[in-house]
């Protein structure tokens, strides 16, 4: 490779890159490297033209915050073969600075010394602010957990006074790791669960942090002992909880409300809820869904917490406006040294009673259209047996649902000649491969032992890991529609009256041919026969007569012939057989034989019928109007010497 065309190779590589690239020459007489080449990220990202950089050095003006230093050692090592890659500060032509990462690479153009340097830029300034953010917010995080503090009032015992806190507060403080922890932190995710704890934590609940990681937070609620020790532990988690939640006495009045239940249930303060709204019946309407009244179920529900120590169950609740919603209730009995309450945590599921209508009454749409769509619908597990049948399925098979749900789909219901091709169609759909399996046509056999043709489109259904574990087939039956085409088809090749090819189809053949021994050689041969005096035969016995005699003669030819060759009704009562691969002897051999066959044939009329052929052979080096010309000429030679003759070329043209 010239050095031309790897300077051309390297500047297609450097304008299709993403990133930006230049590369720069080592010129003797220059300070340093000059670009020779650069794409539009590089343009881009310096801020100047194509123009305005070729021939320039590729450093970036440095920025206010540039490292000399870092500068000059890049420099120093720009003419070794060793890559180098630093990131820099650089300054954009409109003034605007960034951070730039480069990876320089010496290379030789000429196969010598180092001449040419590949200079690849990348902004890294998007990177390197996101991981410095993420640095930020996680010493931050940190710095809370290390330093959280409460109010605390010195006590009798106190030797000294507390340490005051660095802003200023004039009430005492107590940090997290100074004698005994007034509070600690828990990081819970979306579904409540313990994912971090710090230490203060550890020691307020007597607990290491790998008891108490990915467990719910709800567990650690209503710990009596640590409720005994110190009830702002409580309180604290109270008031934080997301989940609406209320303390009742044993009587079934409520005690205490947490932020989260003044909101659910859309009041403004806890004492208008505690004046307002005293038990669970008043925030519930006056009967539930059964019948029951509300006042009824709760004492109910209440005692049943207090007995068991637990209830669970779904309720309808009505909020400050009157909107009435559904909820899953747990009542937890707790059990004080002196006393017992009942913890109330209630959970909107009006989204998860939306949710499970919606799903029901897709459903019940899936399903009635499964049972009363018009097509054949069936699902196969992964060995092929029939797990589900719509009633479509069921009719067009002819058995009942549970004759069929079970059976080996590829056992029962196909014929036995494709079996061995749909076990294949079948594994390719098992691995995922729908591209040639998503739409297939096949028969299937009936109860009655009908064959009916079946249009199927496929589809795999996965598990969550993505493994295929069954089939879903709606399959239209097209049975007469094929049927159609197949008739249409045949009839617009086939001659209406004799059932051999038209000439149409016979035309299409010869040129097929025609072809065929252009473009490998050999030869073939055509035979043109006429019957003789077939007007007579018309006007003497009718042309039903006619009709018999050309439909038996039509039939009589075919039998003497090859399952290779062709015979057309060419027109009236003109016959044409092509003969491939088959020489002008053979082909004289061929017609005289089928002369002699009608000669002493009964063709349905009492007077004996004979024809008259024609016989040409072609190597391809004539047009197929040529051709017909000739063998038209031999069979009309063959009448004119007498009738009941075969006349074969005297020579063929050049």
């Amino acid at each position: 490779m010239t050095d031309t065309d790897m300077a051309d190779s390297l500047s297609r590589c450097i304008a299709q890159s993403e990133y930006p690239v230049c590369t720069a020459r080592l010129v003797p007489e220059q300070p340093g490297p000059v670009v020779s080449d650069l794409n539009r990220a590089f343009a881009r990202l310096t801020g100047c033209s194509r123009a305005q950089l070729l021939g320039t050095r590729p450093v970036p003006s440095l920025a206010p915050l540039g490292e000399p230093a870092l500068i000059d050692a890049l420099k120093a090592n720009l003419s070794t073969d060793t890559p180098c890659v630093a990131v820099v500060w650089g300054l954009r032509r409109d003034g605007i600075a960034y951070q730039v990462r480069w990876s320089v690479l010496p290379f030789s153009a000429s196969g010598g010394d180092v001449d040419h340097l590949v200079w690849m830029h990348s902004d890294v300034d998007p990177a390197l602010a996101a991981r410095q953010s993420l640095l930020d917010e996680t010493q931050r995080l940190q710095a809370l957990i290390e330093s959280a503090v409460v109010p605390r009032s010195p006590g009798a015992g106190d030797a000294a006074p507390r340490p005051q806190p660095a802003t200023g507060s004039t009430g005492d403080a107590v940090p997290l790791a100074a004698g005994r922890p007034g509070a600690g932190v828990a990081f819970i995710d979306h579904q409540r669960r313990i994912k971090r704890v710090d230490a203060a934590l550890e020691a307020i609940l007597g607990r290491s942090a790998e008891e108490m990681i990915d467990q719910d937070i709800e567990r650690f609620y209503t710990l009596r002992g640590e409720f005994d020790r110190d009830p702002s532990i409580y309180r604290a988690v109270f008031e934080a909880s997301r989940d609406a939640v209320m303390l009742m006495a044993a009587e079934g009045y409520f005690m205490a409300v947490n932020p989260a239940a003044l909101a659910l249930f859309e009041v403004h303060d806890s004492g208008q809820f505690l004046r307002g709204y005293a038990t669970p019946a008043a925030l519930s309407p006056t009967t539930q869904p059964d019948g029951e009244p509300s006042a009824d179920a709760t004492q109910r529900w209440t005692q049943h917490a207090l007995d068991c120590g637990q209830s669970l169950f779904e309720w309808y609740h009505e909020t400050a406006t009157g909107r009435v919603f559904p909820a899953e209730v747990q009542l937890s009995r707790i059990d004080l040294d002196d006393d017992v309450i009942v913890q109330m945590m209630v959970r909107d599921i009006s989204e998860k009673k939306a949710a499970i209508k919606a799903l029901q009454q897709a459903r019940g749409q899936t399903e009635a259209y499964f049972h009363t769509a018009p097509v054949m619908i069936l699902f196969m597990d992964i060995t092929g047996a029939i797990t589900e049948i719509n009633e479509y399925g069921c009719e067009l098979i002819g058995l009942p649902r549970e004759a069929i749900v079970g059976t080996r789909w590829f056992d029962a219901f196909l014929p036995a000649e494709e079996k061995s091709r749909l076990e294949g169609v079948f594994a390719a759909l098992r691995r995922g491969d729908t591209q040639q399996t998503e739409y297939h046509e096949n028969h299937i056999v009936t109860a009655k032992g009908e064959k009916r043709v079946i249009a199927f489109r496929n589809a795999p259904f996965r598990d969550t890991t993505g493994q295929v574990t069954g089939i879903l087939a709606s399959g239209v039956d097209i049975t007469r529609q094929r049927e159609a085409e197949a008739h249409l088809e045949y009839r617009a090749a086939h001659d209406e009256l004799t059932g051999v090819w038209n000439r149409w189809r016979m035309t299409e053949l010869l040129n097929a041919e025609m072809q065929r021994v252009q473009r490998h050689g050999g030869v073939f041969s055509l035979i043109l026969f006429d019957v003789d005096h077939f007007k007579w035969v018309n006007d003497q016995y009718g042309h039903a007569a006619g009709d018999t005699v050309l439909k038996t003669l039509a039939v009589l030819v075919s039998q003497r012939l090859r399952r290779v060759d062709a015979l057309a009704r060419w027109g009236g009562e003109e016959f044409l057989v092509l003969l491939p691969a088959t020489d002008e002897a053979s082909g004289y051999k061929v017609a005289e034989a089928l002369r002699c066959g009608v000669e002493g044939a009964d063709l349905g009329v009492p007077t004996p019928v004979t024809i008259s052929l024609g016989v040409v052979d072609c190597d391809g080096h004539e047009t197929l109007r040529a051709l017909i010309k000739r063998v038209d000429d031999c069979m009309y030679a063959g009448k004119r010497a007498g009738r009941n003759r075969t006349v074969q070329q005297e020579a063929r043209p050049d």
